[in-house]
């Protein structure tokens, strides 16, 4: 063997040494695609997102674009090194580890999405169907059958498995002309209205994605409609379960705030273990823009708002906060009306594509996003779409005015 060639092996293995494979994080089927999310196998920091696309005329045709390949060192960092993960009884701590070993803690990784005081169901404005029948028919669900104590609702991309209180079932479930009933009754049983209204709104907010020709490929989701006494709503993304509070008024009644706990599982499926302050602001803004884009109404929560005496509303989106000389810094519920604001004013705009343009930005981010960051993807992705869909109507300057009206075009 000559210099040379044993030259060329030396080279070649550090060449695959440092190549790391890319392993499929998520995945979002959307009317353009579908759009997969690679991440590096060592550094997660790297990652990709590309895009497949099938000509209708000629669907065996496929064009891969790749919409995003950061650089492959942390450049923010501006030093060599990793991100990594490190659990504890405290939690999981994301580090950055410097290629000489030693370690930096950059934070607490967002796990665990909590929603305080939001109790109560939106009957104020939004009568749920419990409020006006004792039965209520959740058309194109099953029942199954084999479990007939912890009944399964069956919905087109997701099983949703809802337990009422002490992770018990308390509805009647039977299956009539391929469809599935639950039986409650909304005065004189409690526990069995609360499971009930839980597994409708979770239900319709999977329906929602179905419409919009969306799919997520949500993991199977346990929802606990009665976890506990207090007026507290979670989801846990280890555990992949939701958690919905009693309090005075039960969570699982409130529209709000269950499609808002679920949109965190949506969130954290298309980017998992986003971390960092804004972050988690930008978790708590999208998940209230989806629940207020599905009601079509910007007032959050109004009926649970009337805990507090004078107030109208949990979050009012239609409130002009701007970033950063409005951010508190310390509340991620309050800081977020900065971007779920601008999401909303931006509702007329994107009209039927809003969900999809936020969940292909989503997808598309870091995993230490900037609010700034969220919309100049957001832009970008409205752009892409916007060339390949000649129905739609193009409001770019629009979308860009309102974002620079809200702090976040840089």
């Amino acid at each position: 063997m000559g210099k040379g060639e044993e030259f060329r092996i030396v080279f070649l293995f550090f060449l695959i040494a440092a190549t790391s494979p890319d392993v499929l994080e998520s995945k979002l089927q959307t009317p353009s695609g579908l759009i997969e999310r690679f991440k590096s196998s060592d550094d997660e920091s790297r990652f990709s997102v590309k895009l497949t696309s099938s000509d209708e005329k000629k669907p065996d045709e496929k064009k891969v674009e790749w919409l995003e390949t950061p650089p492959t060192q942390n450049q923010s960092l501006r030093i060599p090194g990793k991100i990594i993960r490190e659990v504890s009884g405290r939690g999981e701590m994301v580090i950055f580890q410097r290629s000489d070993g030693s370690k930096a803690e950059l934070g607490f990784s967002a796990r665990q999405f909590d929603l305080f005081n939001c109790s109560a169901h939106s009957r104020v404005q939004f009568p749920t169907p419990l409020d006006n029948y004792s039965e209520f028919d959740l058309a194109n669900m099953k029942c199954d059958e084999a479990d007939q104590n912890q009944k399964t609702p069956i919905t087109e991309f997701q099983s949703i498995k809802v337990v009422g209180e002490k992770d018990q079932s308390w509805v009647k479930c039977h299956s009539f002309n391929e469809k599935c009933e639950w039986d409650s009754i909304y005065d004189s049983e409690p526990q069995a209205s609360i499971q009930t209204s839980t597994t409708t709104f979770l239900w319709k907010a999977n329906q929602m994605l179905s419409d919009f020709k969306l799919n997520a490929f949500l993991p199977d989701v346990l929802t606990k409609a009665q976890a506990w006494t207090s007026d507290r709503s979670m989801y846990d993304a280890n555990l992949k379960t939701l958690y919905f509070g009693m309090g005075k008024f039960p969570d699982g009644r409130d529209g709000f705030v269950v499609i808002h706990e679920w949109t965190h599982s949506l969130i954290d499926t298309m980017n998992p273990k986003i971390w960092g302050y804004q972050g988690g602001v930008m978790h708590e803004a999208v998940a209230d823009f989806v629940a207020s884009n599905y009601f079509g109404e910007p007032c959050f929560a109004p009926y649970d708002a009337q805990e507090v005496p004078n107030r109208k509303c949990l979050r009012d989106l239609q409130t002009l906060k701007i970033y950063p000389q409005d951010m508190h810094w310390d509340d991620k519920h309050y800081d977020s009306i900065v971007l779920s604001g601008a999401l909303w004013e931006a509702r007329s705009k994107l009209d039927k594509i809003a969900v999809e343009v936020v969940l292909e930005t989503l997808i598309r981010l870091p995993k230490n996003p900037t609010l700034t960051q969220f919309w100049t993807k957001l832009m970008k992705v409205y752009s892409r779409i916007l060339a390949e869909r000649s129905d739609l109507k193009d409001y770019q300057s629009d979308v860009r005015e309102i974002g620079k009206k809200h702090g976040l075009v840089e």
